[in-house]
């Protein structure tokens, strides 16, 4: 197990030591889906400029979404943990203008651009329009250009960002 390069994408992040660490010796982390809703809930509340852990009447709704896309779009956890890198990357940036939709629409912008940066072939738009039970393609394009361009397309990550 030797890592070729410190950037996700330029070799398999999946044997990276902080992989191991947060989805493997973290016992809080057995559910990776609970660790994401916390994590993209907590940055739509603070764009929200509201207090973390505020009850939201979309919390529900919001961590079935991750659990359905997660399963349909079969994400690997070296997916996730970048996809949860970009999250925390668009935090400072991110403007939230209606909750409705605000965890969805973030988690998913993430999820698509991690799983295009670090697979050769990565779902296509439709293909992850099927996987959401809530968007439509053109709703999934906009999503990931906005998305995009909050990050301002730096979707490289390095070894000490996991």
């Amino acid at each position: 197990m030797q890592i070729t390069s410190a950037v996700v994408g330029a070799s398999c992040p999946c044997h990276h030591p902080s992989f191991v660490f947060v989805f493997v010796l973290v016992p809080s982390l057995t559910r990776p889906a609970d660790h994401v809703v916390a994590t993209v809930a907590a940055t739509v509340d603070f764009a929200l400029s509201r207090a973390p852990g505020t009850p939201s009447p979309y919390h529900a709704p919001f961590a079935a979404f991750v659990a359905t896309l997660l399963s349909r779009a079969e994400t690997t956890p070296p997916t996730l943990l970048t996809a949860l890198t970009y999250v925390a990357r668009a935090r400072p940036h991110l403007v939230v203008s209606a909750e409705e939709w605000a965890r969805e629409r973030v988690f998913l912008g993430a999820l698509m651009a991690a799983s295009k940066y670090a697979h050769d072939s990565a779902l296509r738009n439709a293909h992850w329009a099927l996987c959401t039970p809530a968007f439509g393609r053109r709703d999934v394009a906009r999503v990931e250009r906005e998305f995009l361009a909050v990050v301002d397309w730096q979707l490289a990550v390095r070894a000490d960002e996991l």
